[in-house]
């Protein structure tokens, strides 16, 4: 994809004024960059599950406009909500899937079941 040969930068903002749950992407420098808001006001796990949702947007969802070669987001709708909530599960899933049978301490507190990522999905939607 074209788009990862662009993409360089993410950056990550706690946003104070976000409602709980909630996170967005935004495009700057034409693609080069992403900045990713999430609440503040979340927990570890729902901070991760964000970021993760708001990755799969970038990577399923953002197009390039043929015309003048700019990055967008197309307006999004619940089918495209709904796929980046799938892309968090899955990412977050695999993570802890990675790490689950390692004797790291440090993997072991970061890491989520399965459990608690649905049960914190079901939540925030």
């Amino acid at each position: 994809m074209d788009m990862f040969n662009k993409i360089f930068h993410i950056e990550l903002h706690k946003a104070e004024n976000y409602e709980k749950g909630k996170g967005l992407a935004r495009i700057f420098d034409n693609g080069i960059g992403v900045i990713i808001n999430y609440s503040a006001h979340c927990s570890h796990l729902e901070k991760h599950i964000i970021i993760c949702h708001e990755l799969g947007h970038i990577l399923l969802h953002m197009r390039k406009n043929e015309k003048d070669n700019n990055w967008y987001f197309p307006p999004i709708t619940l089918e495209m909500e709904a796929e980046a909530d799938y892309f968090a599960k899955e990412i977050l899933k695999e993570r802890a899937a990675q790490f689950r049978n390692t004797d790291n301490d440090f993997f072991q507190k970061i890491l989520f079941s399965d459990g608690e990522i649905d049960e914190a999905l079901e939540k925030m939607l």
